[in-house]
Parts: structure tokens; sequence; C-alpha cells
């Protein structure tokens, strides 16, 4: 199991998560939960760089935000309140076990944190990271670069293996 945080700047965003789901194995199976944009975003930018998210299935914490009626899409279960941490922790362990994904994507960190508090957005990396060990299921988290000294990044770089920043910052 391989539990990776990256620290990225806002400018590079999302090209550098993009930059990691296109090194993944293609054998893997990932659930990706988004919490920043929509799936029909995350999946597009994903077309662009010719990643196969076929192989994927997402937790849009997003769509229900924007759109009475969010757009069904095939691979993509939904959340109406993120903000209700116990519940998206059960879902996020749900979708992974349902379909034996191999690696679990948060994107982000900086969004769950932005929505609750501390103790709350600790419990819920906590739970998630006890049931993948568990389950030998590897994890990327992303952050924005400044929320680099938040307690809840401090606290998830002392449960991962790794914390990859970018190697400048550009304010």
């Amino acid at each position: 199991m391989t539990k990776t945080l990256h620290i990225l700047t806002t400018e590079k965003y999302n090209d550098a998560v993009l930059d990691v789901l296109e090194k993944l194995p293609t054998t893997q199976r990932v659930c990706y939960l988004t919490c920043n944009k929509t799936v029909l975003a995350t999946k597009e930018g994903m077309w662009k760089r010719k990643i196969d998210a076929s192989r994927y299935v997402f937790i849009d914490t997003v769509s229900p935000l924007l759109f009475k009626n969010a757009p069904r899409i095939d691979n993509c279960t939904y959340v109406n309140r993120i903000d209700n941490f116990a519940k998206l922790a059960e879902l996020i362990i749900t979708v992974v076990k349902m379909n034996s994904s191999n690696v679990l994507v948060i994107d982000s960190l900086s969004t769950l944190i932005a929505y609750g508090d501390t103790q709350s957005t600790n419990e819920l990396i906590s739970q998630i990271m006890s049931f993948l060990e568990k389950t030998n299921t590897d994890i990327i988290i992303f952050a924005l670069q400044p929320d680099k000294d938040h307690a809840v990044v401090k606290q998830t770089m002392t449960m991962v293996d790794k914390t990859i920043t970018p190697k400048r910052f550009f304010w």
C-alpha cells in the first residue's frame, strides 16, 4: 500500500493532477473523489490527456451543488452533502469495496478542509486510511499549497508514506 500526499500550486493544480493520473498503471481500478470540480469536468480533462476513464469510478460532490438535476453518468455516485463526513466516509468505503478499487484519489483535501472542522476532517482521513490499510488499497491525496500549514494537512503528512511538493512555489 502506497499513501501519497501531493501539495500543488494553485496555478498548476489541474495539470499536476492529470500528470499523476497519467502515471497510474493502466491495470489499476481507481475510485476518484472529486470535491472541487464536476465529474464531467474531471472526465473532460482526462479525455484531453487520453486517460482511460473507464477504469475509474467517481464520487462527485460538486454536481449536486451546481445542478438541480445532475446529469446521470455511468460509474458515478453523487453526494448531496459534502459536509456530512460520517456518511461521506461510509460512501467512499462502500464504493471502493464494490468496485474492488486498487487506488483511491482524493481531489482535494483543501476542499474537505473548507467544509469541515479540523477534528472531523482528520477523523474522515483517518477512517479512510484505516480501511485502505486493511484492504491494501493505495491512496493519492491532493492539497493546495496555501493549505500546507493547516493542521489537517500536517496531520495527513504524518499518515502518508510520501509528501510531494512542487520544486518551486510561485506566489
